[in-house]
């Protein structure tokens, strides 16, 4: 049984497995079991409710204040009975009803700010969902890959115990000498080496799904390549503002104008509509015992203010916002041009990687039939043993490098969608 014929037979098993996870069920389970895609959706919950708390602006506020104590007063009540102030013992309740009319933009400003933020945060979401799904099917294809690998270094281990064998048999009739029967031993033992090292990524790997996922790799199914939907990288280029990491970009800029125009309510004028009543008790105080010791004031009306100075501040955070309105304007033109450099590396490498596949194919499919050539021709002692086992070694590397290519190109398309703000479209997930 040749080595195709193993793995093909190893990943169909895989494949067809009783309960075989596919794709869309890893990418699933890891969006549940992430963390960093709960935490997302938990700043998306905070910034919802902050813009209920920004309209709070719009609606009337109501407060009391009561207040019991001593009171040092000098006032014509007091003078009708004493020549100076005395010491008055109040209980006094306070209400006021405020419903402002005019804010100097304040308000509404405060509820684009949060809007604003409301949106960077859902493209925040996007963005951990579209890494998280990154990270996951990188997981899974490098579970399969290491699968393959592991096969692969099987195999050649197996077949360098056939060589050994029989060289070790020829050894002893005296057919070869013994340099060659050590020279065998010791490329078994670096095919034994090799396997030891695929076995330990192959262990790796299914930690790291664990890790990301939040399930053991168990039976895996294999992977077809996604479309791309793109005919050229000037079309795939196009896509750059639509990813979420560039919207979320916009929508901080957008919150930095927002907070920048909020300060311009500082150097305006505020009206609003008061209601406020005052209840009075002074019943404790034995000097105004002879004196009607209540008293209730009650106002209803418009109140007009305006600050003159509040030492600067107002000034100071307006600079503030706008050095930071310029900022976010900065880090959305290079998160933009992140993402298109991300476009354009990742076109180049994948194009790259598909041409080289074909060559890869055609050079391994050559090593197997001059193997095969090799293990004949040594069998009747018209091959040296050295040429036979360096045509090994060469065939499993060269197999090896085709399996990594092609892992390396389902990466590599999806990665593609990913940086193109489509790989959660890939799963059905909006």
């Amino acid at each position: 049984m040749n080595r195709k014929t193993v793995i093909g037979l190893s990943m169909l098993l895989v494949a067809e497995a009783a309960g075989a996870m596919t794709l869309d069920e890893t990418v699933s389970s890891s969006l549940s079991y992430h963390p960093a895609m709960s935490a997302a959706t938990q700043e998306q919950n905070v910034a919802e409710r902050q813009i209920q708390e920004a309209k709070s602006g719009y609606r009337p506020k109501i407060s009391i204040e009561i207040s019991s104590g001593h009171q040092w007063a000098n006032n014509t009540t007091i003078r009708s009975f004493t020549n100076d102030g005395n010491d008055v013992h109040i209980n006094k309740a306070d209400f006021l009803l405020r419903q402002s009319l005019y804010d100097g933009g304040l308000t509404g400003s405060r509820i684009s700010s949060a809007e604003s933020g409301y949106k960077a945060a859902g493209y925040l979401v996007g963005e951990r969902q579209q890494d998280i799904i990154t990270a996951s099917v990188a997981s899974h294809l490098n579970v399969l890959r290491s699968e393959e690998l592991l096969v692969l270094a099987k195999s050649n281990l197996d077949a360098h115990r056939k060589y050994l064998e029989d060289i070790e048999d020829r050894a002893s009739q005296g057919v070869i000498t013994e340099t060659d029967a050590h020279h065998a031993r010791a490329r078994y033992a670096f095919a034994d080496a090799s396997l030891m090292q695929q076995e330990e990524q192959y262990l790796v790997t299914r930690e790291r799904y664990l890790e990301v996922v939040g399930i053991k790799a168990e039976g895996l199914r294999g992977v077809s390549r996604p479309v791309i939907p793109y005919a050229s990288l000037d079309e795939a280029l196009q896509t750059t503002t639509n990813h979420p990491t560039v919207r979320q970009s916009a929508s901080t800029v957008d919150q930095a104008r927002a907070n920048y125009e909020q300060t311009k309510s500082a150097f305006r004028p505020k009206l609003s509509f008061e209601v406020r009543s005052t209840v009075q008790d002074t019943s404790a105080s034995s000097d105004l015992s002879i004196y009607n010791p209540q008293s209730h004031e009650t106002f209803a009306g418009l109140v007009a203010s305006y600050d003159l100075s509040n030492g600067g501040a107002d000034s100071a955070r307006r600079d503030i916002t706008a050095a930071q309105q310029a900022s976010a304007e900065e880090l959305y033109k290079l998160a933009a041009r992140d993402i298109r450099e991300a476009i354009r590396t990742s076109w180049y490498t994948r194009a790259k990687t598909a041409d080289r596949i074909p060559l890869l194919q055609n050079y391994t499919d050559s090593l197997e039939k001059v193997l095969a050539d090799y293990v004949d021709q040594f069998s009747v002692n018209r091959r040296d043993l050295l040429d036979l086992l360096d045509r090994q070694v060469e065939t499993f590397r060269a197999e090896a490098d085709l399996v990594n290519a092609r892992y390396d190109l389902l990466i590599q398309d999806y990665t593609l969608l990913q940086v193109t703000g489509r790989l959660s479209g890939q799963f059905g997930i909006q």
